[in-house]
C-alpha cells in the first residue's frame, strides 16, 4: 500500500482537500491521509472528506504534545508531529510500501510512477519541483 500523507491545521483544510482531490485524479491508486493539528471544527463533518482520511494529531497519543502546543508556533508545531505520523502510519499496517509527504498547499499534476521507483533505491528523498527525475 502506498500512501500520502499531509498535515496541517484546521484553517488549511480547504488547501487539503485540494490536494487529495489533485492526488484522486492523478495517482488514484494511493490512499490519502490528512494529519489535523487542531481540533476539527464543529462546522466540519469528517463524513464529507470521504474517501480521504482524517487523523487528528490526539489520536497519536503524544505525551510531549501540550507542551510542544505551548512552545511552537502553528508552523513549527506541524512541523514537528511529523516523524509521529509517519511512525503511526507504519506501525499500524505493515503492509505500508512508501510514505510520500506533501505540504496541504501543493496541486499534484502528474504520476509519482518516477519517484517511487527511486524509493527502491533509497530510504528517503527529499524532493522539489525544481529537481527533475
Amino acid at each position: 500500500m502506498k500512501l500520502v500523507l499531509t498535515i496541517c491545521s484546521a484553517n488549511y483544510l480547504a488547501h487539503a482537500k485540494v490536494l487529495g482531490d489533485s492526488l484522486a485524479a492523478t495517482n488514484p491508486d494511493y490512499h490519502y491521509i490528512i494529519g489535523l493539528v487542531d481540533c476539527i471544527p464543529k462546522e466540519i463533518n469528517l463524513a464529507t472528506w470521504l474517501p480521504y482520511e482524517v487523523i487528528p494529531v490526539t489520536d497519536l497519543g503524544i505525551p510531549e504534545f501540550p507542551a510542544m502546543a505551548e512552545k511552537y508556533n502553528i508552523v513549527e508545531l506541524n512541523t514537528s508531529v511529523k516523524p509521529f505520523y509517519l511512525e503511526h502510519l507504519y506501525e499500524r499496517d505493515p503492509a505500508v510500501e512508501a510514505i510520500l509527504y506533501i505540504d496541504p498547499d501543493v496541486l499534484v499534476t502528474g504520476s509519482f510512477n518516477a519517484l517511487v521507483a527511486k524509493l527502491r533505491g533509497y530510504n528517503i528523498i527529499v524532493y522539489t519541483p525544481l529537481l527533475h527525475l
